[in-house]
């Protein structure tokens, strides 16, 4: 780290990668990163006063320029600036004074900041605003804060680091034989690459689903980890609900894709400088050593039959979460019916996700989506998901984001997974349309621009149409219905349609099966029901 004296009585000093400002012999406030991912490089004073508040008391405002760490050099892709979003730095001796800190190279709204270096809490609205003098060109990020701790950690968003993520995957290991650890490869540093399998061990794979996915390879994009680490707890959860996904599919993991980059708090490329996530159409010499152990594993995993899914998880500075669609030569009308009904599914019960936040991407060989389509086309549905790091629905009042609702969110994508495939758990059966006795009546429907659960749906084509659903025992209990509408395969469909909508309530005092027929109307769709149970 390095300082630019800002006056002739200021002195400082740099010692290990701590860096003090001393002022008439007494220490103001240090910085240091000397912690995993940890990262700024350069502060400076200045101007520091001491105002006198009362005839006993005085403050020490003090205002410091923060430059965030760039990126090493892309070696590979010459033309891309190096990013410098992320920062996490520790500041000791700040203890009742006023700061006035101006972020530079990055662009926080609201960062993080923590008293102990574990519990971390968003900065208020009132401390934060942006300075821009020129339209069009980005402003300084700037805070005024004052703590009554003496030492005050400070990060772009919450961290994930390595050994963080060494200690959940011991969490996860604890579950028992229902995980598996391998060491898919090494990175440029030498970092073993941890790939979690997760399944029931006991059920043949034969028929399961399978699903892989990676995370973090832009190492600032903490949201991400975050929301994967939700996903993981429910899918290794002791419970009935973790049991019957486990038995129905398998979940290939990697967390980290960049863990150099994690550890040593990059924002987003590994420690060679390469951005990873467009490395997949490179010639050998230029593909670098994480994405080179990455398609070895997908060329293993594929070598009899492709994925079923392939899930790439992001954060992004855009504030809200977003499915990125694929269109152009990298999709089809399957493909982009696939992508539409998990993005739809995604959306039910979940305050923080909704049909705005569907968006158009033209894809390419370069990122792994493109890889996974250039050898199984639409066979396997390849997706990026991307959290925001401050709030939701592109909407400073909506919901801001917390480790609590991207951890939830998790759950809730698992819970779409689910019902993409049409798998049934405990706490979400799902029920798909029998076949109708009379099919004159009816007409059996798998159209690509259609949205529906399962190979197809059916359509009333008389008045005297009847269907039912009949779903296995269920214990007794309080549940409810809901009915799943298919409709045009559009990104956005404000009609009712793609989703599921509210049928009934019941209350059913003995295990039994629950029996619905369906009177319906010409043209309607018959597809799938949803039976939750209602909570206490």
């Amino acid at each position: 780290m390095s300082l630019v004296k800002p006056s002739q009585w200021i002195m400082a000093c740099v010692l290990s990668g701590l860096l003090s400002i001393v002022a008439h012999g007494q220490p103001i406030v240090r910085f240091d990163t000397d912690f995993e991912s940890g990262s700024l490089q350069k502060v400076e004073l200045l101007d520091a006063a001491l105002l006198k508040t009362s005839a006993k008391d005085s403050i020490w405002h003090l205002s410091y320029n923060l430059y965030s760490q760039h990126d090493p050099l892309n070696p590979v892709d010459t033309a891309l600036e190096p990013s410098a979003r992320w920062f996490y730095f520790r500041m000791i001796g700040v203890k009742n004074k006023q700061l006035y800190l101006n972020f530079l190279q990055t662009d926080p709204v609201r960062p993080m900041y923590s008293l102990d270096g574990q519990h971390f809490e968003r900065l208020a609205a009132h401390e934060c605003f942006v300075d821009s003098h020129k339209e069009g060109v980005p402003g300084r990020r700037q805070f005024s804060v004052r703590f009554d701790r003496d030492t005050v950690f400070m990060a772009y968003f919450v961290p994930y680091t390595y050994g963080y993520l060494q200690q959940r995957i011991a969490s996860w290991k604890a579950t028992g034989s229902v995980v598996a650890i391998d060491t898919i490869g090494y990175t440029y540093r030498g970092i073993p690459m941890q790939m979690l399998t997760i399944t029931d061990p006991s059920v043949p794979d034969t028929h399961k689903k399978r699903v892989y996915i990676h995370g973090r390879t832009h190492t600032s994009e903490t949201p991400s980890s975050w929301h994967l680490d939700g996903m993981i707890d429910a899918i290794t959860a002791n419970t009935p609900e973790g049991a019957a996904y486990r038995r129905q599919m398998v979940c290939y993991i990697l967390p980290f894709t960049n863990p150099d980059g994690v550890i040593e708090g990059l924002s987003r490329s590994g420690a060679h400088g390469v951005n990873l996530e467009i490395n997949y159409d490179r010639p050998d010499s230029l593909t670098v050593a994480e994405v080179r152990a990455i398609i070895s594993t997908l060329e293993r995993l594929t070598a009899e039959r492709p994925l079923d899914m392939a899930l790439n998880m992001h954060s992004q500075v855009e504030p809200a979460a977003t499915w990125w669609i694929h269109i152009g030569e990298f999709s089809s009308a399957t493909y982009f019916r696939n992508q539409l009904l998990l993005g739809n599914l995604t959306m039910f019960q979940n305050r923080w996700h909704d049909k705005r936040d569907l968006r158009p991407a033209e894809g390419g060989a370069r990122y792994v989506e493109g890889w996974i389509w250039n050898r199984f086309e639409d066979r396997t549905l390849a997706m990026t998901f991307e959290t925001p790091y401050t709030h939701y629905h592109l909407d400073p009042e909506s919901d801001w984001v917390t480790i609590h609702n991207l951890r939830q969110m998790g759950r809730q994508l698992l819970q779409a997974v689910g019902e993409y495939f049409a798998f049934s758990t405990p706490e979400r059966v799902l029920v798909q349309a029998q076949k109708p006795k009379n099919m004159k009546h009816w007409d059996f429907l798998s159209p690509e621009d259609e949205l529906y659960i399962g190979a197809g749906f059916y359509q009333a084509k008389h008045k005297s149409a009847k269907i039912d659903y009949i779903s296995p025992v269920l214990p007794a209990g309080h549940y409810r219905v809901y009915r799943w509408a298919p409709g045009k395969a559009v990104e956005i469909s404000p009609d009712g349609s793609n989703e599921w909508v509210f049928m009934e309530e019941f209350v059913q005092t003995t295990p039994k099966a629950y029996r619905k027929e369906v009177k319906a109307t010409v043209g309607a769709q018959e597809n799938a029901l949803l039976i939750m149970p209602v909570e206490k």
